[in-house]
């Protein structure tokens, strides 16, 4: 499996099982079973039409899956940049309502969801600093609290997913974090609020992940860090879910 780093990369792996190395004190359980599932980039690019979401959970219950991570619900507009205010943003195809739909055909399987927040990075490589960091915490406090207001108290609601990745959780990125967390935490107290590091390197000492990982929740708040090993296998397989007819998972 070839190693690579960013959302999009985690977008192209079929599944990946979850581990929470940081649990919240309200979790149920320290394991989280589940898979990232792309909707989708842009309000033009549906990925995952409603009407394929019954076989899509399905194959993913079947294969062992129990929770699902919808990569995000909003982006940056094309062409934007980093963005200077939250109307550089806008909602996947089919979101916020879709959101909805997602949850009830997850919780009619006996499935959670955790929701995706604001994907900032792929057009802003610094994305925690300056105008596109605060842009980020304004979209939060304005859209995530409405996906909160409407869906926090549906059965399948499991939490959040801050759709922009800490790399290897260096201490400059935490403001970024802090100050999302903290909108989200003030929205869903009880819901938790996750992230997903990724290791760039294999000569990073294990010792040192997780010191790093634990100076991170302590400055962010953040319940669950999701480590990446190894992602970008579609890249050499067919692991993409839509690549034949037939199938939605492989």
């Amino acid at each position: 499996m070839t190693a690579q780093t960013g959302k999009d990369a985690v977008n192209r792996f079929g599944w990946l099982v979850l581990l929470a190395c940081a649990a919240p004190a309200h979790a149920d359980t320290a394991l989280l079973s589940g898979s990232f599932v792309h909707f989708g980039y842009s309000s033009t690019d549906e990925q995952l039409p409603a009407a394929q979401l019954p076989l899509f959970l399905d194959e993913l219950r079947d294969l062992g899956n129990d929770t699902l991570i919808i990569g995000q619900t909003r982006a940056t507009r094309a062409g934007v940049g980093c963005a200077s205010s939250a109307q550089d943003f806008e909602w996947i195809a089919g979101f916020p309502a879709k959101l909805g739909t997602v949850l009830d055909a997850a919780a009619a399987r006996g499935m959670k969801v955790v929701v995706g927040t604001t994907y900032s990075s792929g057009q802003c490589a610094a994305f925690w600093q300056g105008s596109n960091a605060a842009a980020v915490a304004q979209d939060a406090a304005q859209s995530m609290a409405q996906l909160a207001q409407q869906y926090a108290m549906h059965p399948a609601f499991a939490g959040w997913y801050i759709t922009d990745e800490p790399a290897q959780v260096p201490a400059e990125r935490a403001p970024f974090y802090r100050s999302i967390v903290s909108t989200l935490k003030a929205a869903t107290p009880s819901r938790p609020v996750m992230v997903a590091p990724y290791l760039a390197s294999s000569s990073v000492d294990p010792a040192s992940v997780a010191s790093a990982a634990l100076r991170f929740r302590s400055a962010t708040g953040v319940d669950v860090q999701i480590w990446q090993d190894g992602i970008g296998a579609a890249s050499h397989a067919k692991l993409f879910q839509w690549d034949r007819p037939g199938y939605s998972t492989e």
